[in-house]
Order: C-alpha cells, then sequence, then structure tokens
C-alpha cells in the first residue's frame, strides 16, 4: 500500500511524534509498503524525523511557530491532496491535534482511512476529568481528583479545600493531554500552591497513589501483557538487579495470574468506556492505591512508539515484532 505517516507536530511531545514517525516509516518500509513522511507542522519542508528522542523541548517561540503552520497547512487544499493520494494514513502524532481528536476528524470528513480511535473518543480521552468520569462508570476504579479551572482567584484560595479533601500528598496535572508533560507531584500545601501558580489553564488535583503502576496496551480486542514500571528503590524488590538509581519496565509484570487478568480486563474495560473499539489501539496506565486496588490514571490515544516505548515492548513479549505491530495498526484501520 501506499502509506502516510503523519509525525511531528506543534506540541511538547514533538520529539517523541518524530522518533514514532521514524520508526514507523522504517517497519512500514521493511513490510515492503511504499512510505512518504509529513510533518504538518513544516510542510511544505521535507519531513526530518530522527529515532532519538532530545531531552529538550521547543522554545514557547517554536511552538507558536509551529502551531500557526499547521493551524495553516490544515486549510490547504494542497496539503490535503498530498495526503488523499494515500491507501492509508498512519497518525504518529503524539499530542496536540494528532491526539486530540482534531486531524482525525478532518481525516474523517473526507473519508480517508486513518490509524487511531475515532475523533470522538479521541476528543474524550483528551480531558482527563470528563474520561475519568466515564470510566468510573464504566465500574473501573480511579483516583479521588478535583478540577480546578483557571478562574480561581489564587491558590491559597483552593490549595486548603483540596488538602482537606485529597489529602497532604497530591499530584497536579493538566486536564487536558496525552502524557505526563506537566505533571508535579506535591507531598505538602506549600507545594501544591507552588504547582498551581505555575500551571496554565485548567488543572485536575488528584490523591496521590502509592501503588505500583502498570500500563496495558490494547489492539482491537486483544489485551496485551501488562508491563510494570518500577521506580529506582522498586516495587517487587527488583530494581536492585539493575542499575541502581534507574527506573525500569518489567514486561510481563512480575504479577500472579490473577492480577494479570484483572489488569487486562479493566483496561479494555476502560478503553471501551471512552470509544475505543475493534478498530483502534490505546494504552491504559494504572497505579495501586494502599489499599491494592487499581486505579486507572488516564488512556492514551496515540501511544509512543519509538524504540523506548512501552507499547512495543508489550508486543515483543506478545511475541510480535515491530513492523509486525505496524502492520496490525495498520490492519485495524481496515474495520473503520
Amino acid at each position: 500500500m501506499y502509506v502516510v505517516v503523519l509525525g511531528g507536530g506543534e506540541n511538547d511531545e514533538r520529539a517523541v511524534s518524530a522518533a514514532t514517525a521514524c520508526a514507523a516509516e522504517t517497519a512500514l518500509r521493511e513490510s515492503g509498503h511504499v512510505v512518504t513522511t509529513l510533518d504538518p507542522a513544516r510542510w511544505p519542508e521535507s519531513a526530518r524525523f530522527v529515532s532519538t528522542v532530545p531531552e529538550s523541548e521547543p522554545d514557547a517561540g517554536e511552538t507558536r511557530r509551529l502551531t500557526d503552520r499547521l493551524e495553516s497547512n490544515l486549510r490547504s487544499g494542497l496539503f490535503w491532496a498530498e495526503i488523499e493520494k494515500a491507501d492509508v494514513v498512519f497518525l504518529a502524532l503524539v499530542g496536540g491535534a494528532g491526539e486530540n481528536g482534531t486531524l482525525k476528524a478532518m481525516l474523517e470528513r473526507r473519508g480517508l482511512r486513518s490509524t487511531g480511535a475515532t475523533s470522538a473518543a479521541m476528543r474524550l480521552a483528551w480531558n482527563k476529568k470528563r474520561a475519568l468520569e466515564h470510566i468510573e462508570a464504566a465500574g473501573v476504579g480511579v483516583a479521588r481528583s478535583v478540577l480546578v479551572s483557571d478562574a480561581y482567584p489564587s491558590p491559597e484560595d483552593v490549595a486548603d479545600a483540596l488538602v482537606a479533601e485529597l489529602g497532604g500528598e497530591v499530584v497536579v496535572k493538566p486536564v487536558e493531554g496525552g502524557s505526563s508533560l506537566g505533571v508535579t507531584a506535591c507531598s505538602n500545601l506549600d507545594e501544591l500552591c507552588a504547582a498551581l501558580k505555575l500551571a496554565e489553564g485548567a488543572v485536575l488535583v488528584e490523591e496521590r497513589l502509592t501503588g505500583p503502576e502498570f500500563t496495558v496496551g490494547i489492539l482491537g480486542d486483544e489485551a496485551l501483557p501488562p508491563v510494570l514500571i518500577e521506580p529506582p528503590n522498586g516495587w517487587f524488590g527488583y530494581a536492585e538487579k539493575y542499575q541502581p538509581g534507574v527506573s525500569r519496565e518489567l514486561c510481563p509484570a512480575p504479577v500472579d495470574r490473577s492480577l494479570d487478568a484483572r489488569l487486562r480486563r479493566e483496561a479494555v474495560r476502560a478503553a471501551r468506556s471512552l470509544g475505543f473499539d475493534a478498530s483502534s489501539y490505546a494504552r491504559v496506565d494504572f497505579m495501586m492505591d494502599g489499599d491494592g486496588e487499581l486505579r486507572c490514571l488516564e488512556v492514551n490515544a496515540l501511544p509512543g512508539l519509538t524504540e523506548s516505548s512501552l507499547l512495543p515492548l508489550a508486543a515483543m513479549v506478545h511475541g510480535w515484532t515491530f513492523p509486525q505491530l505496524c502492520e496490525r495498526i495498520i490492519a485495524l484501520s481496515a474495520r473503520q
């Protein structure tokens, strides 16, 4: 097939998106497809995607320029003429317009086949508060949280009430977004006030969970082996086998069969509650609370597919090579 891979983009996750696009391009070529890469935030310049993810993020000025170019291109008939040549569009645009449903809706209106969930599911997953409400209504546990709008007079006006409701240790995160960017863990009232002062826009303040963290990849109707994200001090005593002070991702997660099955079952239920169906894929994140109960953190609509990403790790343990994973993602889009 002729595949157009869209990557890069306009937001702080641009580097991950570019690395995902680079990996997907290589894998799809290995599978025999004809591939073109486009960066909607740089077109008509040639896409320059690399496999490495630099630690630095785009500065504010660069982000504004990328956003302006992307918005202009999405209104351009010439840009869409390039995309409409494709048999399938592979979405590698992590974050921003690529993950919040904006670009997907445009592809849907044009009747173009593309990878990933529907625009409605992406929009719902993008807003953490609304997503968690749907997930909880489906019977999946979530952490206690409070939405703090950007209209409050000052952090001090709300911080005391938040601590009284959620406890002294909380996590502050942007209400919209698809990754851990902008997430701040707070251990006391002063740290919470500082985090609220730095926040841009509405935030979700959640109780701080202390148990193990897991993530589960879903492709269509299939849940992949859970991954344990182990901090340097270790959840189950495995960390000392590795480099001291470095977190590790363990797959399959070293848990019993019962918890493994529960993680997979709850991941599918959470994703389905947001509209992720048999034609889509996602990655669902969990943590345990102090009582050992699973709490869903979020559903990632377009998880990264870089060399160090968690969905490819789970797929490899499941027995799929990276090119096979990309093939399966494309095959799912035929069901839309």
